[in-house]
């Protein structure tokens, strides 16, 4: 009697099961890995002057469509002088815009001002006290936060009097870190004098 072998992978064993759709989230979480969020100068810095410039979408807006962190955009920033030109030039076209739409507003009967003031206050800090934004971590020492604040002044980020204020703030900061370090260190070393003389 013949041999019953197993049926190979090409052999039908029946009605072959469907496998369920990818739902979208899954699908977004396959690109971003196969991607791994790489930068592409010549496809990233016009997209972010079409979305944020001409499209006038905020930094969230870009990242979602290029499927990318806040974190990953900003590095971008950091670390690529040509990304850093073209987004400051979105930004300045986006604003540029919006005081194109107040002028050509004020002879409109139906231009509604007040939703004006409001995409001007979000968008541009417009009509408000100006804010220092300082990206920092927050559990960080204030060693590594004066770091990430220079490494945000290079790219331009404070005007000179805003960098000073934020450093005159780092730097109190650090005086009351290193008095506490030392203070620690202090302590470390009364603890070991006392255990090596065995009291």
């Amino acid at each position: 009697m013949p041999k019953r072998t197993a049926p190979t992978k090409n052999q039908s064993q029946g009605p072959e099961e469907k496998r369920p759709e990818l739902t979208s989230s899954q699908s977004a979480y396959k690109r971003i890995k196969e991607k791994a969020t790489k930068f592409n100068e010549e496809f990233h810095c016009p997209e972010v002057i079409r979305i944020i410039g001409e499209r006038g979408k905020t930094v969230a807006a870009f990242c979602d469509e290029m499927e990318i962190s806040d974190d990953t955009f900003y590095r971008w920033v950091a670390t690529s002088k040509i990304f850093r030109e073209c987004y400051r030039h979105a930004a300045m076209k986006a604003f540029s815009k919006w005081q194109e739409e107040g002028e050509e507003g004020k002879a409109e009967f139906e231009f509604n001002v007040n939703y004006w003031i409001k995409k001007g206050t979000q968008r541009f800090g417009a009509f408000m006290k100006p804010k220092i934004f300082v990206n920092v971590k927050h559990d960080a020492n204030p060693l590594e936060q004066y770091r990430d604040v220079m490494r945000q002044a290079s790219i331009g980020d404070f005007t000179s009097d805003e960098l000073k204020q934020v450093l005159e703030a780092i730097n109190s900061g650090t005086r009351a870190y290193e008095t506490v370090y030392l203070q620690d260190q202090i302590d470390l070393l009364r603890q070991d004098v006392i255990e090596s003389n065995g009291l």
